[in-house]
């Protein structure tokens, strides 16, 4: 005769297998198999992780009850299931994003991308958190070099900046943060590059600029240029400020590559050249033909014509498009930046710019449907 152990809860038949199911008692007899009897967690512990994991409804009640309504295992029940979404999400392509910009007072500046699936995510007050304790971090920290990117080189941006560990006091790197605001936005967010700048001169100035901004930290275009003033110049500190201003915005929105022109690779001097040298000769060709069918006689222009014609076209259509200081300035187009920089007393000793998305291989994005079929696959 099988004895009672549980007078509150009486026994049931469960399915195919006979169970009976006891409060807190678990048993095993010929006939009956006792478990746990399962309670729904109760209603603060649910509102409490939810406020502090901003975790789905159904998934904070889940992580309860897997693990005995403790909170601090549900929430790393938690964070091991948002690792795994993550893992799920973080092959999808990454083509909107921002630009964070930080300054540390008149010596350092650091421009940092970081991407993500859609434009929605950027006005999460978790995503911008994250991207300025990550500017804090980036700004005050040292690096071999002043640039670091994931097309340049993986490897050494993961090594240096995303796996860092030794960038946070707690030894999270910038990759974990992310990682973890994939599992709350339920959108792959990455990193992609970073840039520094440094003003070893205390005379210079370092002012920042940042175009199409969401927070004061977060934009679509960001520039800093250091600036200072010209021999026999009287500028003040607070008259660089405004001048490298205007000039940052220049570059935030004619997008220069090099300062001068003696900072061009001679590489790509050369592919240019190349370029152009193809060009007239099709347009030689050109000319030859129209000549032949007219019945007139062709007559080749000279080599040193050709190669100053070369010359002209690079420095008009490339160099000015891609040297900060041949460019037209952009708040008067009948003069270059040079001239501008002359006439103000000011010097530009360095630059650097960021934009969303720059060199950046776009995907054409998907349809609904196949977004569907997608996420259905993943499951």
């Amino acid at each position: 005769m099988m004895k009672r152990i549980c007078s509150r809860v009486p026994s049931v038949l469960c399915g195919k297998q006979n169970m009976m199911i006891c409060n807190g008692v678990t048993t095993t007899r010929s006939m009956f198999t006792c478990t746990n009897f399962l309670r729904a967690p109760p209603t603060e512990l649910i509102k409490q992780l939810r406020a502090e994991t901003d975790a789905p409804l159904g998934q904070v009640r889940k992580a309860l009850e897997e693990s005995d309504n403790d909170i601090k295992k549900a929430k790393e029940w938690l964070r091991q299931k948002g690792l795994q979404t993550a893992a799920k999400k973080s092959a999808r392509s990454t083509q909107e994003g921002i630009i964070g910009i930080q300054q540390n007072g008149n010596e350092r500046g650091v421009l940092f991308e970081v991407n993500s699936e859609t434009d929605f995510v950027i006005n999460s007050d978790v995503f911008k958190g994250v991207v300025d304790e990550c500017l804090d971090v980036l700004v005050k920290s040292k690096f071999e070099k002043n640039e670091y990117s994931v097309e340049q080189d993986e490897q050494s941006f993961n090594q240096q900046v995303a796996e860092n560990s030794a960038l946070f006091e707690n030894g999270v790197s910038i990759k974990q943060k992310f990682t973890e605001l994939v599992a709350v936005l339920r959108e792959n967010v990455k990193a992609r590059r970073v840039k520094f700048i440094n003003n070893i001169d205390s005379s210079s100035q370092l002012v920042g600029y940042l175009h199409n901004s969401k927070t004061s930290k977060i934009g679509g275009v960001g520039a800093f240029v250091i600036v200072k003033a010209a021999p026999n110049s009287t500028k003040t500190a607070e008259q660089l400020q405004s001048a490298g201003r205007q000039i940052a915005m220049h570059i935030c929105g004619m997008g220069p590559n090099y300062l001068t022109k003696d900072q061009v690779p001679a590489e790509v001097l050369s592919h240019e050249r190349e370029l152009l040298i193809k060009r007239l000769e099709e347009q030689n060709m050109e000319e030859k033909k129209k000549a032949e069918e007219a019945g007139k006689e062709y007559k080749p222009k000279p080599q040193n014509i050709l190669n100053m014609m070369i010359e002209g076209q690079l420095n008009k259509q490339f160099l000015a498009d891609h040297v900060l200081l041949l460019q037209p300035w952009v708040l008067d187009q009948k003069m270059s930046v040079q001239q501008f920089l002359k006439e103000e007393g000011i010097e530009v000793v360095d630059f650097i710019r960021m934009k969303v998305g720059e060199g950046m291989a776009y995907q054409a994005k998907k349809s609904f449907a196949e977004e569907v079929a997608e996420q259905v696959g993943q499951k």
